[in-house]
C-alpha cells in the first residue's frame, strides 16, 4: 500500500470539499448578507482563494486569462467584478482596471458588495464576471454593471459548465435581457462552451 498516494487522495478530497461547500455557501447567500459574512471573516475566503490556486494549476483553461485575451484595446476601463485574488489585472497591464470583491486580496481591490461599486455611471468600457455570480440574487450585480458601464460596452461572464443546465444557463439570458443587455452570439449559440466552462458576452444597449 503506498501510504503518500492514499494520503494526497484524502487531500483533494478535502481541499475539494471546501471548494465546494464555499461555492455552495456563496451561490444560496443574499449578496448582503454574504459581503457582511466575509467582511466579518474574511479567513475562510482567503483559505478558499488559496487552495483554488493550486486547484487552477491543473485546469486546461482559466476564464479569466481567456477573457483577458479579448481585450485588446488598452485604452478601454476595466472592472471586475468579483476579482478574487486580483490576477486578471496582470493580463492587461496596460488597461486602466477597477477590481472589486468582498474582501481585499490587496491594496489594490476596492471593498464592497458589488451590487453598490463607487464607480461613477457610464465610466468603464467592459465589466468581467468570471466564476462570480455568488448571491442568490445576482441580478443587482447586473443592474450596478449596467449603470457603470458607457453605451455599447461590454460585458464578458463565464461560469462552470457543470453548475448550469441549458434551461438555467438561457435564464441567466433572460435576466441579462430584461436588465438591458443584449446578447452577443457566438454563431448560432448565445453561448460559448470551452472545456469546464462557459461564456456569454453581452453588450450595453
Amino acid at each position: 500500500i503506498n501510504l503518500d498516494v492514499i494520503e494526497e487522495n484524502e487531500k483533494r478530497k478535502q481541499v475539494s470539499s471546501f471548494i465546494s461547500n464555499f461555492n455552495n455557501k456563496g451561490k444560496r447567500t443574499e449578496h448582503s448578507k454574504l459581503h457582511k459574512m466575509l467582511a466579518e471573516n474574511p479567513s475562510e475566503w482567503h483559505k478558499y482563494h488559496k487552495l483554488r490556486r493550486e486547484v487552477m494549476k491543473e485546469w486546461e483553461e482559466v476564464p479569466y486569462e481567456y477573457i483577458a485575451s479579448k481585450i485588446k484595446n488598452k485604452r478601454q476601463i476595466v472592472g471586475d467584478f468579483g476579482c478574487g485574488d486580483n490576477q486578471m489585472k496582470n493580463y492587461i497591464p496596460n488597461n486602466k482596471i477597477y477590481s472589486f470583491d468582498h474582501v481585499a486580496y490587496d491594496e489594490t481591490v476596492i471593498t464592497c458588495d458589488m451590487s453598490h461599486t463607487p464607480l461613477e455611471s457610464e465610466s468603464i468600457d467592459i465589466a468581467v464576471f468570471s466564476l462570480s455570480l455568488w448571491g442568490y440574487n445576482y441580478e443587482d450585480y447586473f443592474k450596478e454593471a449596467y449603470r457603470v458601464l458607457s453605451f455599447d460596452g461590454l460585458m464578458y461572464i463565464a461560469e462552470p459548465s457543470s453548475s448550469y443546465t441549458d434551461e438555467e444557463k438561457n435564464e441567466l439570458i433572460n435576466v441579462l435581457r430584461r436588465n438591458g443587455f443584449t446578447v452577443v452570439m457566438f454563431g448560432n449559440n448565445m453561448w460559448e462552451n470551452r472545456g469546464k466552462f462557459f461564456y456569454i458576452n453581452v453588450i450595453k444597449k
